[in-house]
């Protein structure tokens, strides 16, 4: 009887029961599960690190700021080194919500708002609709020494604006910082500029720009700042910029050289730098107005009427290149030299200045009045367009 042949094919795979095959099936959604909470974890501690960094980590003052307070100290003025606070940007800034007591000098009374600006309230961002907006950036002489608030030239010509047209919407920024350079106001315009989108920026620098506090120009620290910082994609982390203060790179080397001092910025330099502040301006939209301020040898007997110091001289100069203003066909200069040597005709020089070149409030009201009169047409036909 032959034998019978098997038939049968190669056996079936195991079939793995249902809990198996649940676990099997799970295992993926495990997996994306410690995967996104480790990485919930690390959020949360990097998190946690920078909220304890920033309560800890005070960056080192840059050395402008830290010779500007030094300044200061000397000339006695120590209640204004605390109304300024380090910047890494701007070398400093206004402190914001900064207040000294009414009887206070040089400064008193309310000093800046919480957006470090010269203004007793929040400037809205982004610019109203219909707005016009003036942006005045300069020195002291703008932010006011020896004044009050009410009493500076930016905000004696806000209101002369407001009166001149009734139920238009006019703000004038007051940005004037003491000691600021004009590197330091084309610095402002870089940072924060666009967001404040001006219609007009009136520029008055000239004074701090000849200082001579070390053998490096403004130009050149704030190049020493931008190499020792960290990259721009992590410099907002206190974490990261304490790591790089522990690397020693957190701060530029003391100034080289044969320790021979130099101006803030040379003449060349401040020429360099308006061309380059009036181009940015345009940039962002904004008209400019370049004021030259007079000082207390322009209303010396000594000098001639058309006695000019080198930094007066290059505002001038711009008259020649600049845009000129709107299309009322009013020059791109107010030149308050004249004005001042009109005003020792009838006043003694501390009727007019405080010092070397800061304004009284008598002075401050022909400046503005100034200022103003070539304001005014531009103004016109800015709310009339």
């Amino acid at each position: 009887m032959a034998a019978k042949s098997s038939t049968a094919g190669p056996s079936p795979a195991p079939v793995d029961p249902p809990c198996a095959l649940a676990a099997a099936a799970a295992r993926p959604g495990r997996l994306r599960f410690k995967l996104l909470l480790a990485a919930a974890s690390l959020l949360l501690a990097l998190g946690a690190a920078e909220t304890v960094a920033r309560f800890v980590h005070r960056p080192a003052g840059t050395m402008r700021f830290e010779q500007d307070v030094s300044e200061l100290e000397r000339m006695g003025l120590h209640q204004l080194a605390g109304i300024l606070e380090n910047d890494p940007e701007l070398f400093w800034r206004l402190a914001p919500g900064a207040t000294l007591p009414d009887d206070a000098y040089p400064f008193r009374g309310r000093i800046a708002n919480a957006q470090h600006l010269r203004e007793d309230h929040e400037i809205a961002l982004p610019k109203p609709p219909g707005q016009l907006r003036i942006l005045f950036l300069g020195d002291s002489c703008t932010f006011g020494f020896g004044l009050q608030r009410s009493e500076t030239f930016a905000e004696v010509i806000e209101q002369a604006l407001r009166d001149h047209f009734p139920g238009a919407a006019v703000e004038c920024v007051n940005a004037g910082v003491p000691g600021y350079s004009l590197y330091q106001g084309l610095r402002f315009l870089e940072t924060r500029g666009a967001e404040l989108g001006a219609d007009l920026v009136v520029l008055n620098f000239g004074w701090n720009d000849g200082s001579e506090w070390d053998g490096m120009s403004d130009l050149e620290h704030a190049a020493l700042l931008r190499a020792v910082r960290p990259p721009r994609w992590l410099a907002w982390s206190s974490v990261a910029r304490m790591a790089w203060g522990a690397l020693g790179a957190s701060r530029p080397p003391a100034p080289a050289g044969d320790g021979k001092k130099r101006p803030r910025l040379t003449t060349e330099e401040f020429d360099d730098v308006l061309h380059r502040t009036l181009a940015l301006a345009r940039t962002q939209g904004a008209e400019v107005l370049v004021v030259v301020w007079p000082f207390i040898e322009n209303i010396d007997p000594q000098y001639t009427a058309d006695s000019r110091g080198p930094y007066q001289r290059v505002l001038l100069r711009s008259a020649q290149w600049a845009p000129r203003l709107g299309g009322t066909g009013g020059g791109p200069v107010v030149d308050l030299v004249p004005v001042a040597q009109e005003m020792a005709k009838r006043h003694r020089p501390d009727e007019i200045f405080f010092d070397n070149g800061h304004a009284t409030a008598r002075a401050t009201r022909s400046f503005a009045a100034a200022i103003f009169a070539r304001i005014r047409p531009w103004a016109a036909e800015r709310l009339q367009g």
